[in-house]
Order: structure tokens, then sequence, then C-alpha cells
């Protein structure tokens, strides 16, 4: 049973992600921009070493792909009023708009399949989901805790 609910799993995972890459394609960034832009999306303000950290790379790295991502419009860098030292990155208002669109499309298309759910179906979801989110705790526990993350954009 639960090899067949993991593969059930991964079948949605890959309809998610196939709805993603087309938005993913069309703003012509590479692996690292991409990975960044999400990590950058996730987390208002976040520190330049956060989003190594996030992305297991060094900061010179790091540093490089936000230089391009800044040149090319998606970001903004700033200095942390209260430590110099350390830079933040937000996403600007087209890098936003990428973001939107990109968790957007997936957040539809999930709404679209679960509007076709019936009632008993969708108290079956829930239970699984609910039971999922609590086997995940302990999971959760062990990483680091996540910046303050933002809710997904209201259509």
């Amino acid at each position: 049973m639960a090899r067949s609910v993991t593969s059930r799993l991964h079948a949605i995972i890959a309809l998610i992600r196939e709805s993603q890459s087309r938005a993913w394609l069309e703003a012509d960034l590479t692996m690292s921009q991409m990975k960044t832009l999400l990590i950058i999306g996730e987390a208002r303000g976040i520190a330049m070493g956060a989003v190594a950290e996030r992305l297991g790379v060094g900061l010179p790295t790091v540093s490089q792909v936000v230089d391009r991502m800044v040149r090319a419009g998606f970001v903004d860098r700033c200095q942390d009023p209260r430590d110099r030292r350390v830079a933040r990155c937000t996403l600007t208002a087209e890098g936003q708009r990428l973001y939107d669109r990109v968790v957007t499309i997936a957040l539809r298309r999930v709404e679209a399949w679960i509007a076709q759910l019936d009632d008993e179906a969708l108290v079956a979801l829930d239970t699984g989901l609910e039971a999922l989110i609590a086997a995940s705790t302990p999971a959760r526990t062990s990483m680091p805790p996540a910046p303050e993350l933002r809710s997904p954009p209201q259509p």
C-alpha cells in the first residue's frame, strides 16, 4: 500500500512540475537562478548566507548568481540596516510576478483537481494529507528553522 501511495504522489508531483516548467522555461533562467528565485521568493529579505546554505554552495557562488539576477531585474540586494556585513535579497516586481505565476499555476491546477472530488473523496484526501503532515513533523523539527514564509498569492 505504501508503494502505491508513493507512486501516486510522484505522479501528482510530476503533473504539478509539468505545469510549472512552462513558466520557468519562458523566464529563460539557469537552474541556479531558478532555485535562487524560489528561495528568495519564499523568504522575504533572506540573507545571502542563508541562500547559499539552502543551495548547498559557497557565498561567492551565490553572489555571482544574485549579481546576474540583479542585472536581469529579478532581484534586489541591500545591506541589512542592523548588520552592514549582511546582504539581504528580495524579489523585484518582475521577480515577484514570475514567482507568483509559477506558484499560482501549480495552485490553480491542484484546486481544479480538488474541485472535481465528491465529499467522500475530499474527506478521505483531507484525512490522508493530515496524516502525511503529522508524519513529516519529526523530519521538519530536525531541519534548521526556515525564515518567515509567505502565503501563496490569492487568485
